[in-house]
């Protein structure tokens, strides 16, 4: 599983660059359920993966991937 997951984080690192950020470091990646609005006419749900990075100054930053896990797979996985 281990290059699994290193190959996973390099994914992450990859792409985080492909969107100009300054990451150096993948650090922890997690699904996470969001929710907004506070009436039932406008409240929703939705699923992002928090990937937790570092950059070349040495912050910690979150970059948060609008979709789920399964989405955010196939993207990396698509060339």
């Amino acid at each position: 599983m281990t290059k699994f997951n290193d190959a996973l984080l390099q994914s992450m690192l990859d792409m985080l660059n492909a969107r100009n950020l300054d990451a150096v470091q993948v650090v922890a990646y997690d699904q996470v359920e969001k929710s907004g609005g506070y009436c039932d006419s406008c409240y929703h749900e939705w699923t992002e993966v928090d990937i937790t990075y570092l950059t070349n100054e040495g912050q910690t930053k979150v970059y948060s991937y609008g979709g789920d896990f399964g989405e955010l797979i196939r993207e990396l996985t698509n060339d």
